[in-house]
């Protein structure tokens, strides 16, 4: 009977411990499979995820597609080397062009022969200069940005570097100390006179059915004050094409027209001038924008002589230089290549909908497949948010829908034309400039190593409403560019030596939609001053974040910084809430 009541007493035992166990299971609160998920694995999510990896939060992107990179891709079987499809350029910092880092490595070389060193066995490798594998020296650092590729390089192998500048030389002075020094280097944008304009002295076009120079015509200067003149207009909202023709009488056609469109086709406004609406630069737009400096001036982040609409929506330039790696390899190696290691990726996952009612959110993708998370980074563009392939639950604010259907992004391609030789005179010509559909032209391997380059490929940028009527036209696309460089070199040179072509439409790409973010409609500020920009990156309910070129500029670099400030928000919201606990 003893026996019988211990067996009874430890069963009560075993089935109490085993209630309170589920009792305590029960009361825990579920958690998220990740910290944080990213839609998008293009510039600005994959260095959000990159911050936040780096932070220590579990995190996931979502692919749509079967490759990363966004815009940033590349195709290396169409001639010899390889061909950057979408981004190929690296623009300079303010504080630390790529020339001055080249002269500094030459004043090294100067020195190392001074010395009796070898100059030929100089290595850099981060910010330190070896000869003989050993210390020689260290270059100095810009310091300025949280992202500066010119800053971060030094965390590269700067011996893959193929830096090319065009232009007038610029002095150079080596200072040991020189970090102040070298933020005051004397760039301050396109400086027509000192021919500063890239490939201003290699430019040519068609004036008066002749062949000119750019260096040797005063077409650029103008085209450069019309220019100015343009983004100093303070009137109604209207198109810039309308003000170019009511205020300048410059046309449609006209070269000027031709030049202008070079000097903004790559800018970060638009892809279209047509499109790039002056309603940017509206009183309460100026009277918001003003306000917002002198408040980032107080805290240090900002230039108080900086200029009234420059650093909003463009990224400094003036010298550009390119890598003998594509450019989304290039990305890889300088910034991504942990997310790689780490499987951080999920490719050919759209998503379909995010669900943020509760405090987990629940992302479902194309395949059915769901994950949860805490926050939720969107990084796809405005024309994926038009689309409303993603649902989203609740709803978006009917301003944030208003805001995005304020955007949208134009046709654009680049078109890559093989010829048997060179039509253009291979020691001078960089760019050639049509006053038809092919626009801005230029010959990728001019600033490459001869087994990364192509030298008979010539690579041109179709944009906005030429693209869209190269398109429409019944006849092949690249025969038509082709006969407008015959115009340009006369006879039927370009028609003789043409071999093959192809191109790439980002508009066809569902996941993509376009070129550049750029305000499809007057009106892009409201009354307060708060731009379309502004509204759409607005965090929703502290869950949804959102980033992208739209959401800062129409650049890599623009791209990044907003996967960065999405992060650095997710990340400071955190610690404020550990504090409000304590």
């Amino acid at each position: 009977m003893r026996k019988n009541t211990y067996a009874y007493l430890f069963l009560l035992i075993a089935i109490m411990a085993s209630c309170n166990s589920e009792t305590k299971e029960s009361t825990e609160a579920p958690k998220a499979d990740f910290d944080v998920i990213i839609i998008g694995a293009g510039a600005a999510g994959m260095y959000a995820a990159r911050e936040l990896d780096k932070n220590g939060k579990k995190v996931q992107i979502l692919e749509a597609s079967s490759t990363h990179g966004g815009r940033a891709q590349y195709n290396n079987n169409f001639g010899n080397g390889f061909l950057s499809i979408g981004p190929e350029e690296v623009y300079p910092s303010y504080d630390f062009p790529v020339p001055m880092r080249v002269k500094a490595m030459n004043y090294f070389k100067e020195l190392a022969v001074e010395e009796g060193k070898d100059p030929e066995s100089l290595v850099v490798k981060g910010d330190k200069v070896y000869i003989d594998d050993k210390i020689f020296a260290t270059l100095p650092d810009s310091g300025r940005t949280k992202i500066d590729i010119y800053r971060d390089l030094y965390e590269w192998d700067s011996t893959l570097l193929h830096p090319f500048e065009i232009g007038e030389e610029f002095s150079f002075a080596f200072h040991d100390d020189s970090r102040e020094d070298w933020g005051d280097w004397p760039y301050k944008g396109n400086d027509y006179e000192n021919a500063y304009h890239m490939g201003l002295k290699n430019i040519v076009y068609m004036k008066d059915g002749k062949r000119v120079n750019a260096q040797d015509d005063d077409s650029y200067g103008e085209a450069i004050e019309a220019l100015s003149a343009l983004w100093r207009y303070r009137g109604p909202d209207t198109t810039q094409s309308a003000i170019l023709e009511m205020e300048l009488g410059i046309k449609e056609g006209d070269i000027l027209w031709t030049l202008i469109e070079d000097l903004v086709a790559s800018g970060t406004s638009a892809s279209s001038l047509n499109h790039m609406y002056s309603s940017r630069y509206s009183e309460a737009a100026r009277e918001f924008r003003k306000a917002a400096r002198e408040a980032e001036a107080k805290d240090g982040d900002k230039d108080e002589e900086e200029e009234e609409w420059g650093h909003w929506y463009s990224d400094p330039g003036g010298n550009v230089f390119y890598v003998d790696l594509p450019y989304k390899q290039f990305l890889d190696s300088l910034y991504f290549q942990v997310l790689h290691d780490k499987n951080l990726i999920k490719y050919d996952a759209p998503v379909v909908k995010v669900d943020y009612t509760n405090d987990i959110i629940v992302v479902t993708d194309e395949n059915g497949e769901t994950y949860t998370a805490n926050k939720v980074i969107s990084t796809v563009s405005v024309e994926v948010l038009k689309s409303e392939m993603i649902e989203f639950v609740p709803k978006l604010s009917a301003k944030k829908v208003e805001a995005y259907n304020k955007m949208a992004m134009d046709v654009g391609f680049r078109m890559y034309l093989k010829f048997k030789e060179p039509i253009w005179d291979k020691d001078e010509i960089v760019e050639i400039l049509g006053a038809g559909y092919s626009s801005r032209c230029w010959v990728p391997a001019k600033f490459r190593s001869p087994e990364a380059g192509d030298p008979n490929i010539l690579q041109c940028y179709i944009m906005g409403e030429r693209a869209e009527q190269l398109l429409a036209l019944d006849e092949d696309m690249a025969d038509v560019v082709v006969k407008e460089m015959d115009a340009v070199f006369g006879g039927r040179i370009a028609t003789d030596n043409f071999v093959e072509s192809f191109y790439m439409n980002y508009k066809m790409n569902p996941y993509i939609g376009g070129i550049y973010s750029y305000s499809s409609t007057t009106g892009w500020y409201n009354d307060e001053g708060e731009g379309a920009d502004d509204i759409l990156v607005e965090t929703v309910d502290g869950k949804i974040y959102f980033a992208g070129e739209a959401t800062w500029s129409s650049t890599v670099v623009g791209a990044m910084r907003s996967g960065l400030r999405s992060a650095e928000e997710i990340l400071e919201a955190e610690t404020e809430v550990v504090a409000e606990a304590k």
